[in-house]
């Protein structure tokens, strides 16, 4: 490999590291954060409306429907880090977990992620963690939400057009995610392949689906101008599968192998009455995505081949398996 090509791999290794900006939630486990749910889907209804002001200004007929739904939700994507996150630690700076206060190489240390010769992690930055409702979910969540969802979209709908079922392309989209769990977004750069990112990117299709489909659509046009008829709630699809703590990640052999010994003692707090009583609030708002359903077909089908066996091995669940709250999961 010539010297050009090296470099180009290690740059895009680098950038897709960032973009995959882990969050610890299990230092959550035991705290109880503020509630921002109303503040973030006013800040995403703001931001939709911004949007719309703009196009009835330059003249309503020259935009579909679709322009302004990516125009509005590439407003919460970013480079480096997402838009959405930064507003998240600018606005919500004492509300997220660690707070903006802790330094990010206090929050590595704390983390399950830390191991005894990763010191160079402790200088790149982790996703912080927030409350949505009553969800528990790392600010990254958010990223793979407005961002990998808007691509998930992509590819189902030039699945359609194609001619495939609705349940074709969903299944596409999800194949989509898989594959960038197993490269750029996941393996590649920090060892881990995240059902949460997966169930976060599902329910950013669905949104991105919402805004020009479906009975009552979130934009529609009257009288030449272009409106949001319903306002946004993420409460829509924030659903307990963000968590990683519930729906848990697998770690590559070698990462498992540096990180498992930090498992270990998270066994003994699911046993602790807060989180029991956690388990039971997400028990009470969980449903089974099509996505979930998916994934664990494709476990059982492949037998850990296409998407791996979190609960044969290298997972939280080989720890402590009788301590994971959800338990439709594969």
């Amino acid at each position: 490999m010539n010297s050009l090509k090296l470099f180009t791999v290690v740059l895009a290794l680098q950038i897709s590291s960032v973009f995959a900006l882990e969050s610890d939630q299990f230092l959550t486990l035991t705290k109880e954060l503020k509630d921002i749910s109303k503040e973030l889907n006013q800040h995403v209804n703001n931001t939709v409306e911004e949007t719309l002001k703009w196009a009835n200004t330059k003249d309503a007929n020259k935009f579909s429907c679709q322009d302004l739904q990516v125009k509005s939700v590439k407003k919460f994507r970013g480079f480096i880090v997402h838009k959405i996150e930064h507003w998240l630690e600018t606005e919500h700076a004492q509300d997220i977990y660690p707070a903006m206060d802790v330094s990010t190489r206090t929050y590595y240390k704390d983390s399950i992620y830390k191991w005894r010769m990763g010191w160079m992690a402790q200088f790149f930055p982790m996703g912080r963690n927030l409350r949505f409702g009553e969800v528990y979910l790392g600010a990254d969540k958010l990223a793979h939400f407005f961002s990998t969802g808007l691509r998930y979209q992509g590819v189902y709908t030039r699945a359609l057009k194609r001619g495939a079922s609705q349940e074709v392309a969903y299944q596409k989209a999800i194949d989509y995610g898989v594959r960038l769990e197993k490269t750029i977004l996941g393996y590649w750069p920090i060892g881990v392949f995240s059902f949460g990112d997966l169930e976060a990117n599902f329910q950013g299709l669905l949104f991105n689906n919402n805004f020009c489909e479906g009975n009552v659509p979130y934009l529609v046009k009257v009288d030449n101008r272009w409106i949001l008829q319903r306002k946004i709630d993420l409460k829509d699809y924030i659903n307990p599968n963000f968590d990683e703590t519930y729906n848990v990640s697998y770690f590559m052999k070698s990462k498992w192998k540096k990180i498992r010994h930090n498992f270990p003692e998270q066994c003994e707090l699911f046993e602790t009455e807060s989180v029991q009583k956690r388990w039971e609030t997400y028990a009470s708002l969980d449903s089974s995505s099509y996505s979930m359903d998916y994934l664990n077909q494709l476990i059982k089908n492949s037998g850990g081949k296409d998407v791996p066996d979190r609960k044969a091995r290298n997972s939280l669940w080989t720890i402590c398996p009788n301590a994971i709250g959800s338990t439709h999961q594969n």
